[in-house]
């Protein structure tokens, strides 16, 4: 699999990774126009090898598309923000995925149907 880089160039834009735990990540973006640094919280997409346009692409990586924004990537206001963010879609993704029968895992009330 081609992992996403840790630095690359959009437009104007400078992205450089500064956390990852698994497939969540910092990246602090520059902008010339900008008075200070822009941080993202995304998560990592993954993607199958598949051909298109002409050319072949391997499994990989990828950032989340702008439609993905708001569900796999948020644009907190402050590094300390994003490392809050961060922490919580960990945490939420952790949580996800307990184990059915684990002191941890959820039930529903109305239903009663552990989850």
């Amino acid at each position: 699999m081609e992992q996403l880089k840790s630095q690359f160039t959009v437009g104007r834009r400078s992205y450089s990774q500064i956390k990852r735990q698994g497939d969540v990540a910092i990246f602090e973006i520059l902008e010339p126009k900008w008075k200070s640094p822009g941080f993202e919280v995304i998560i990592v997409q993954k993607r199958k090898a598949e051909k298109g346009f002409g050319k072949e692409y391997p499994d990989r990586e990828l950032y989340p598309n702008s439609e993905m924004w708001g569900y796999d990537g948020w644009s907190p206001d402050t590094l300390e923000a994003a490392e809050a963010k961060f922490q919580q879609v960990i945490a939420e993704r952790e949580a996800r995925q307990t184990p059915i029968g684990s002191e941890n895992s959820a039930v529903c009330l109305k239903k009663g149907i552990q989850i």
